[in-house]
């Protein structure tokens, strides 16, 4: 089995709070969402 691991704004400790910001936030969302969509594997029936 693998798995991966994703961080949403795990970076405000060295780039401050504007590493939150919506815009910022939300193209990060969209790398998540697009790497777990490459990853996904049919169900087996």
């Amino acid at each position: 089995m693998t798995a991966g691991i994703y961080l949403q704004g795990g970076t405000e400790h060295s780039h401050g709070l504007t590493s939150t910001l919506p815009s910022t936030t939300a193209v990060r969302a969209g790398e998540i969402r697009d790497s777990l969509l490459t990853r996904r594997t049919p169900r087996a029936s």
